[in-house]
């Protein structure tokens, strides 16, 4: 039998690169959603966010210097798109300002 596990992660966002998530669960992991909000209600920020293929030491973006408007949010995974990752796969983030303007929260189902 799978075993499924629902986990959350949260990132505080700043201009350097941060892994808000990696896959070490010895099965799969499902980015189910990332949602990036703005929480300036002045400034806009961006932000990018690449997946890690450990395997292949290969980083793909997902999402590049997207803009984040002030007091609004991104859904990197919109319109039902999920990522898989494979055990050792991860998630990064950077954003454009090194406020912290932006938090991220990601929503991951493990199944091992």
């Amino acid at each position: 039998n799978m075993a499924e596990t629902y986990k959350n992660a949260r990132l505080v966002i700043t201009n350097s690169e941060q892994t808000i998530y990696t896959n070490s669960s010895g099965g799969a992991g499902i980015i189910v959603s990332l949602i990036v909000t703005n929480i300036d209600g002045a400034v806009d920020d961006t932000v990018t966010v690449k997946v890690r293929d450990n395997s292949a030491s290969a980083d793909t973006e997902i999402a590049s210097t997207m803009t984040v408007p002030a007091d609004s949010r991104l859904d990197v995974c919109g319109d039902n798109t999920k990522v898989f990752l494979e055990n050792g796969d991860s998630v990064k983030i950077t954003g454009g300002n090194a406020s912290g303007d932006l938090i991220a929260l990601a929503s991951i189902l493990e199944i091992t």
